[in-house]
């Protein structure tokens, strides 16, 4: 993977957030103030991101939650 970041369309990014290398932010997500997305993270369309997400989950829902470690072969399916 190379080390960028994907925002989708329509996603709000609000003040102070960091976002790691190698993030997914799908379609209409949300980030709050103050909060961070780990590394490698996929955050699923329509995600309100209240919390800091972990380094390599994805993380989906209203507020965001991880639901599961992301690996190699998941990228090939989500990307």
């Amino acid at each position: 993977m190379q080390s960028i970041v994907t925002v989708g369309h329509g996603a709000y990014i609000a003040g102070n957030v960091t976002i790691g290398d190698e993030c997914w932010i799908d379609i209409g997500v949300t980030i709050t103030d103050r909060v961070a997305v780990g590394k490698g993270s996929y955050v699923g369309a329509g995600a309100v991101v209240t919390e800091d997400i972990p380094e390599n989950v994805l993380a989906v829902g209203v507020p965001a939650k991880p639901v599961r470690k992301l690996t190699e072969s998941d990228w090939k399916e989500l990307i």
